[in-house]
């Protein structure tokens, strides 16, 4: 396996250590060290003093310098061309991989009966136990990948995955600095052709959430503009495009319930996994009523011909 861990999350310049919690995880995988590689893409000018530190801390890593503002998806492929694993494993700068996550997705891919397109991770956040906020997180951005039992799944989130090398390489993410639509759009043409995109528990990955109502709200906001702005400029293939397209200037207003329908419904199909009772359930959902609101007030931004929220190539935007 080669491991491509992109750092436009890394939301301090001069504070490395979420990215060193993550080269610390994937060096205690309990597949061989000599079987993987680890590559750290980085915008040496973005990042000045990124190499440094990866070559003291880091000198098993591999650094892989791209072009100034090479963003998000553009770091993924560019780490895939350069791997020599025949496995990609797309972990990012501010994750924690259980120490079963190589094994468990290689063996996924690598299976004789009919193997996934895509392998994705099961996220955890650790104060979901605790927090409302928390678990409103894990239903707004990962639903799809927060589980127990592995299931087929209709999304992927690049930031915990695995694919075989040959695969992305022929196929590679479309180069957007946007985020939701290059891997809205990846699984899309997986599924068109009768492939599948497998949730594997095993594979557990960290990813704590940005405590706060004003973060949760940003979200949402830039969430919102690039759903409207994918559905209405990608690929007509992608789910609700032909709704929304038909809807014209009403798109905007659709966003809000069709956010509430499906975040609503992850929350009842997830509620076991987020260890949700009751009264958990019930304040979740109003968050996510909250969120789809702010999901509107971005497609509306969009529909305006505003900038985005948050600039996409900014590497303090946190995904």
């Amino acid at each position: 396996m080669s491991f491509v861990v992109e750092t436009l999350n890394l939301r301090d310049a001069h504070d490395f250590t979420p990215l060193d919690t993550a080269l610390g995880a994937l060096s205690e995988q309990t597949i061989d060290r000599s079987s993987c590689e680890i590559i750290v893409v980085v915008d040496p000018v973005a990042e000045p003093e990124l190499p440094l530190h990866l070559a003291a801390k880091w000198p098993d890593v591999l650094i892989l310098e791209v072009p100034s503002g090479t963003h998000y998806y553009a770091m993924k492929n560019a780490g895939a061309v350069a791997a020599r694993g025949a496995v990609i494993g797309y972990v990012d700068a501010d994750c924690q991989a259980a120490p079963e996550w190589a094994e468990s997705m290689c063996e996924a891919l690598q299976r004789s009966d009919e193997p996934p397109a895509f392998a994705v991770g099961a996220y955890d956040t650790p104060r979901s136990r605790t927090s409302w906020l928390a678990k409103a997180f894990l239903v707004t951005i990962f639903a799809h990948q927060v589980g127990r039992s592995e299931r087929r799944t209709d999304s992927i989130a690049a930031s915990n995955c695995a694919v075989l090398r040959d695969r992305i390489v022929s196929e590679p993410f479309r180069e957007d600095p946007f985020f939701h639509g290059p891997d809205v759009e990846m699984v899309t043409r997986i599924l068109d052709v009768g492939g599948r995109v497998v949730l594997i528990p095993a594979a557990r990955n960290i990813h704590d959430h940005e405590p706060g109502f004003a973060s949760q709200h940003g979200r949402g906001v830039y969430w919102g503009y690039c759903f409207l702005r994918l559905r209405l400029e990608g690929s007509p293939a992608v789910k609700y495009a032909t709704l929304f397209r038909r809807l014209g200037p009403l798109a905007p207003l659709a966003v809000m319930p069709a956010k509430c329908a499906i975040d609503l419904r992850n929350l009842i199909k997830r509620r076991r996994d987020l260890e949700a009772g009751a009264a958990d359930t019930l304040a979740v959902a109003g968050l996510l009523v909250l969120n789809a609101f702010s999901a509107s007030l971005g497609a509306m931004r969009y529909y305006a011909g505003l900038p985005p929220p948050q600039t996409p190539q900014n590497t303090r935007f946190a995904t």
